[in-house]
């Protein structure tokens, strides 16, 4: 007859061999399901019993004086007595190593990046002009592909799904394709910063009931989000002689049961949509800040001999705490808080996460793709013109020239019906037959 597990463990937890046994198991967790019984407490404290006694084990019959570790037998005895821990805390890093490596890889795998396209070479300059290089930097954010907001839900101010996403890309590569051609009859620009500032999806799980506010599921919105997204960004980098992509995960980007981020998923996705672009490079964060430095040396650009550098920090915006408004000041403390956490100036933290468009002194704020949703109109009373910010950089001021580029028209309440009414009210269902009245027999 078969002897009870219980029994057996019991009597292995009076010495050291039951801990032996946890440790090629890798955790207590498996070992009792190796032994087909419950991780009980009773199991826990039997595991923890030959701990013990494998602790004091070691030094039961030898001598460790202060002189041990000089001794061959005292440098074996360590040793042995650690190595199954050591060879099973090797195969549980092994277990965890990081995921976001696993989705590169697999990305990397399995898409075939996108046709590569020509781009300009550098501009050639007269000796009577500066021949320091400028840049353009766009900062791309809150873009939230698969969020749905309706119109009856924001009384017609606001509507946004995938096909409003698609044309409102569309608008804005045309803006900013004629803010470049304005600034190149007076400037040379040869390259391009491209600042992702999160929430380039809008997730499944991030806030209850969210998925009645999604018209797209989060497969489709990091697949076919990311395939819209470097189409756009290989539009952008064929006007660009070098095109820089720093990019930051948004709040969300992250789930909530799991250590998977969307966000990071998307970008990395694009990035190896784009990976046969020679003229594209991608750095994307995997910390909850990005930080990137501009000098002679550090990028592409011609400092035309300038010792100067600039450093520059991404974050999301979600660390400076909403309360009824934009919180300047919250926004502000990040910055030098930012600052004296790294240990060094920075000359401008770039934030998106609040969806309106603001700067103040070392900060700049984004603005969004979406507009007004029911949240914010409910709880902040703002409902925002659609945007995205642009700016120039030039190597004697760092930024300089700034834009709001709109994307959309303008939130409008439409005009009064026959009955004065100016939001659209919810209809009564209409019945397809006269209502029967007589009694069933």
């Amino acid at each position: 007859m078969a002897r009870n597990p219980i029994d057996i463990i019991k009597k292995k937890s009076r010495t050291r061999e039951l801990y032996d046994e946890v440790i090629s198991a890798g955790s207590q967790r498996k070992l009792a399901a190796k032994y087909g019984v419950k991780r009980s407490g009773n199991f826990t404290r039997m595991c923890q019993r030959s701990k013990a006694i494998w602790e004091t084990s070691m030094s039961e019959d030898e001598d460790f004086s202060e002189d041990i570790l000089e001794t061959s037998v005292g440098v074996d005895s360590i040793v042995n007595a650690y190595a199954k821990q050591n060879i099973a805390l090797r195969q549980q890093l092994a277990r965890e190593q990081d995921r976001n490596a696993i989705i590169s890889e697999t990305i990397a795998r399995y898409i075939t990046p996108f046709k590569t396209i020509d781009f300009p070479r550098p501009t050639k300059v007269s000796a009577n002009k500066d021949k320091a290089d400028q840049a353009m930097f766009v900062l791309l954010s809150d873009i939230h592909v698969g969020e749905w907001v309706r119109g009856d839900g924001t009384a017609g101010l606001s509507e946004y799904n995938f096909d409003v996403f698609k044309k409102r890309k569309e608008n804005f590569l045309h803006a900013f394709s004629k803010a470049i051609d304005g600034q190149r009859r007076s400037y040379k620009i040869d390259h391009l910063y491209i600042l992702g500032l999160g929430d380039w999806v809008t997730g499944e799980d991030i806030f209850p009931n969210q998925q009645a506010n999604i018209d797209i599921l989060l497969q489709q919105q990091i697949f076919e989000g990311a395939s819209e997204l470097g189409k756009l960004i290989l539009q952008m980098a064929s006007m660009f002689t070098t095109t820089n992509c720093f990019m930051q995960y948004g709040n969300h980007g992250r789930e909530r049961l799991t250590t998977n981020n969307n966000d990071i998923m998307c970008y990395q996705w694009i990035r190896q949509l784009l990976a046969a672009q020679e003229n594209i490079k991608f750095n994307v964060s995997s910390s909850t800040f990005n930080t990137f430095a501009i000098g002679q040396g550090h990028g592409p650009l011609d400092f035309a001999g300038s010792d100067k550098v600039y450093n520059y920090m991404l974050l999301h915006g979600n660390q400076a705490k909403t309360y009824s408004g934009f919180p300047w000041y919250g926004v502000g403390r990040t910055k030098l808080r930012s600052s004296e956490m790294i240990g060094e100036t920075i000359d401008k933290v770039f934030l998106g996460h609040h969806h309106q468009d603001a700067s103040a002194a070392g900060w700049q704020a984004n603005g969004n793709w979406v507009g007004g949703t029911e949240y914010s109109i409910e709880n902040m009373q703002g409902c925002g013109r659609p945007s995205q910010h642009i700016c120039t950089f030039t190597p004697e001021h760092g930024i300089g020239w700034n834009l709001e580029l709109f994307i959309d028209d303008a939130p409008k309440l439409s005009q009064p019906n026959a009955d004065g009414a100016r939001a659209k009210g919810i209809s009564l269902p209409s019945l397809e037959g006269e209502y029967e009245t007589k009694r069933r027999v």
